[in-house]
């Protein structure tokens, strides 16, 4: 199997060479304005023996105040007679660089896209998020270093990156899940972490090697007026599933930026007693002390830059109606947002007339530029290329070999087996490469658009274009004659809304094969950013003709069905047809490649569910725009009320071979936790099948016992999670073989968030619980215990936000010591 794939990927880096947009790179790095003959040389800010922070203040002091203004935005402005020309702050990294297809010496090469956010939260691999993102800055580099461009606005690429977007997956109708990788802040804050690391932190301990920017702090999931509206959102939610996702990456990993959200939300202590929730009450991110200064910077030590969204800070004065005037935003973005850079012109347009009408200082102009200026400098921007190793990465690192093997490493474990029934006396899948298969749907032909949203071009080594990505036509056809097989296409619909099709055709042409695979799902034209999605099943007439195709020939012969989606798909009674299922995301640019080998199971290396998978009828009983968590019918799999409302849960995926679980510790023994003391327990996960696979162990956390007994001391109820993930763990296992997976477990590992926003962990019995996603449970008690019987300890609270924190004086506080994620 191993040198048949080797000979598979080999045929595909070599199918196409086609011409698409490019760059042809000059000799010049981009943004380096110290090298030879720049009017900056011999200057203190050019001098790279000197303390970074003195080099600071020598460059602004050199700056006149209209130049100053005009570095407070994502297109930063050149500064006279210094060498610096300007730097772009705007680089999407998503799942990849956004960057057009460059060519140095003849050779052409395209930014490696991977799988879209969801499937790459479905791989439950925190190397595959920090391969992603080393990947990014791999190529960021390159591009720096070989002059590439973004397409937007043609700017040249520098060495900041827009990514990841840790937003959660709350809604299956909002347009833009198809960026983000879970449902849960714990896997979310994970992935964040991990993409982080990978990004900025490489093997020179002088130089930063890119420079990240989370998104959308902190709150973000609908479209629909996404700059004219304010949530009310209980503190409870805000503390519990919209920050842990974004405190993760600064205090785990150092992430260097975020980018503010849209959101406006309501802030308790600005509302009057007696007075409810509405515009004056409401504060927007882009301009909150509270999340900027004291969550951030003041909790989290947040040492990074601050970017707006596109068009935030207009939308201040605008439909947020929370300053009178453009000036006044402006001034509150920079101050109360720590503002450093603008998309969109709000600040850098209208902050010079807000310091001359005194709504702000120079002061608080040079602080911005200060962080700003600092973070290019320790990314070496300022100092010698020839002393800096990423300098010297190579064009050639631009979807290399290497990069390719990531984003086929990636793709091959996004997929989730949602469903495979026996059929006949075997399961449905995996499928002989012997057989006749009629592959039939909208998606048999896709290209670019397996690769989801958010990247710029797209291509496979030295070829360039969407084209060169190969297609399920391409990558079926190929294998299938490598195993003495064939394939036969239809497409039935014209695109992915499909509007009409001949079903009879259809029918006949399934019928006249030894199985059938139906390539279903959705693109960029129904989801995505500014558009969300009102109607979550099978667009147009793709259902009826799936339902009619599994209706005429699912008892004869074998069907797989495979979904092409970001958000989920509600297929309803399809799950009880005689098929087999496979949710495939958007698996980027190998993704042809990973879903054909898995049908044919050279791959068994399948992914779970990273978000609830809701029924259709969800859509009706739950409100889009509601925020909260805990409202009915409840969101995520920690609240969901009602689980006839999910065809799937969270955390479900299958495997072509079986797995079990096994409690290595004694039965009857308590795990006891005292104050922030690091403790670990183990369980065996074990291949019980006859075919080598992966598997995902989680461990959740189960503090009802507890809190229900510290609730009784309470005047009202605090909201009570199902279950919360505090961990997980992949692994690969030979059939017989076992694995014995240790988790650590800490005090704040068992942190709940009562109704006022405090987070803390409450002393008592707790229970662990290890799971598969499906299957058998095993269950661990865990008893915890504090210093002088405290009945609990702090972790943090919403004091400035919130009107009450239920924390009283003398009550202990638990530092952060260990890691989490």
């Amino acid at each position: 199997i191993c040198e048949l794939q080797t000979t598979i990927m080999a045929l595909f880096r070599s199918v196409f060479v086609l011409s698409f947009v490019i760059v042809v790179a000059t000799a010049a790095p981009n943004y380096m304005p110290c090298v030879p003959g720049s009017p900056g040389l011999g200057k203190p800010f050019c001098n790279h023996t000197l303390p970074i922070a003195e080099r600071v203040q020598d460059l602004i002091s050199r700056m006149t105040i209209l130049e100053k203004c005009a570095n407070v935005d994502d297109k930063m402005g050149p500064i006279k007679d210094t060498g610096f020309t300007g730097y772009n702050w705007n680089t999407e990294c998503l799942h990849g660089l956004g960057g057009i297809c460059l060519t140095v010496n003849g050779t052409t090469r395209c930014p490696t896209v991977f799988a879209a956010p969801p499937g790459l939260g479905a791989t439950f691999n925190r190397s595959v998020a920090m391969s992603l993102g080393k990947t990014i800055s791999d190529e960021i580099r390159a591009y720096t270093n070989n002059n590439g461009h973004r397409s937007y606005q043609n700017r040249p690429i520098g060495v900041s990156a827009w990514g990841p977007n840790l937003n959660i997956y709350r809604d299956p109708r909002w347009g833009r899940n198809v960026e983000v990788p879970s449902e849960d802040p714990y896997h979310s804050g994970s992935y964040g972490v991990a993409y982080t690391k990978g990004l900025q932190w490489g093997p020179d301990p002088k130089y930063t090697k890119a420079i990240g920017a989370l998104k959308h702090y902190t709150i973000y999931s609908v479209e629909a007026g996404r700059g004219s509206t304010y949530f009310d959102i209980a503190t409870h939610d805000i503390e519990d599933t919209y920050l842990p996702q974004f405190r993760a990456p600064v205090v785990e990993a150092n992430s260097l930026g975020y980018m503010c959200s849209y959101a406006a939300l309501t802030n308790p202590s600005l509302i009057p007693d007696g007075d409810s929730p509405s515009h004056p009450h409401s504060e927007p991110c882009c301009a909150s002390k509270f999340f900027a200064q004291q969550k951030m910077v003041d909790e989290f030590n947040f040492k990074g830059y601050v970017q707006s969204d596109c068009g935030a800070v207009n939308n201040m004065a605008g439909g947020e109606k929370y300053t009178t005037s453009k000036t006044d935003a402006a001034a509150k973005a920079l101050k109360d947002g720590m503002m450093n850079s603008n998309c969109g012109g709000g600040l850098v347009n209208y902050i010079c007339p807000a310091i001359a009408e005194g709504l702000a200082t120079v002061a608080d102009l040079e602080a911005r530029l200060t962080r700003s200026f600092t973070l290019l400098m320790e990314a070496g921007l300022f100092d010698p290329p020839e002393l800096q190793m990423y300098t010297k990465i190579p064009f050639e690192t631009i979807n290399s070999e290497e990069a390719q093997d990531a984003s086929l490493e990636a793709a091959r474990q996004s997929l989730v087996l949602l469903k495979n029934p026996d059929h006949l006396g075997k399961p449905v899948l995996p499928l002989k490469q012997n057989m006749k298969i009629a592959l039939i749907g909208p998606h048999v032909n896709t290209t670019i658009d397996l690769a989801g949203n958010y990247f710029e071009n797209i291509g496979l080594g030295t070829c360039a274009g969407p084209d060169c990505v190969p297609s399920l036509n391409v990558t079926f056809t190929r294998m299938s004659a490598m195993g003495g097989g064939s394939v036969k296409i239809m497409s039935a619909c014209a695109d992915r809304k499909c509007a009409s099709v001949d079903i009879p055709a259809a029918v006949d042409f399934a019928s006249d094969a030894d199985a059938v695979v139906l390539a279903m799902g959705i693109d960029g034209s129904i989801e995505g950013e500014g558009h969300d999605r009102m109607d979550i099943t099978l667009p147009g007439m793709q259902y009826n003709l799936t339902q009619s195709i599994v209706a005429a020939v699912a008892n004869k012969i074998p069907v797989v069905l495979l979904l092409f989606n970001g958000g989920m798909i509600a297929i309803e009674d399809l799950k009880l047809a005689p098929i087999a299922i496979v949710e495939c995301f958007y698996p980027g640019n190998t993704g042809g490649m990973s879903v054909t080998e898995t049908v044919y199971g050279l791959q068994n290396r399948f992914g779970k569910l990273p978000f609830t998978y809701y029924a259709n009828n969800y859509t009706a009983a739950s409100q889009f725009t509601d925020m909260n968590m805990t409202d009915a019918p409840g969101r995520s799999y920690k609240y969901l009320q009602d689980e006839s409302l999910a065809l799937y849960p969270f955390g479900y995926g299958l495997s072509y071979t079986t797995f079990s679980l096994q409690n290595t510790e004694q039965s009857n023994r308590v795990l006891e936790i005292y104050d922030d003391v690091l403790a670990t327990t183990s369980i065996t996960v074990k291949n019980t099948g006859s075919v080598t696979g992966d598997e995902v162990v989680f461990l959740y956390h189960n503090g009802t016992s507890a809190l229900q007994n510290w609730m009784a001391s309470q005047p009202a109820p605090d909201p009570m999670a199902k279950k919360q993930l505090i961990g997980y763990e992949r692994v690969t296992l030979a059939p017989g073989q076992s694995q014995v997976i240790t988790f650590n477990v800490t005090a704040e590992h068992l942190s709940m968030v009562d109704r006022h926003g405090t987070r803390h962990t409450i002393a008592g019995l707790h229970e662990l619980i290890f799971h598969r996603g499906h299957g058998e449970e095993v269950k661990q008690n865990v008893q915890v215990k504090f210093t002088n019987e405290a009945p609990r300890v702090i972790l943090s609270t919403m004091e400035g936000w919130a009107k009450e924190t239920g924390v009283v004086d003398g009550e202990p506080w638990l530092q952060r010591r260990h890691h989490l994620y």
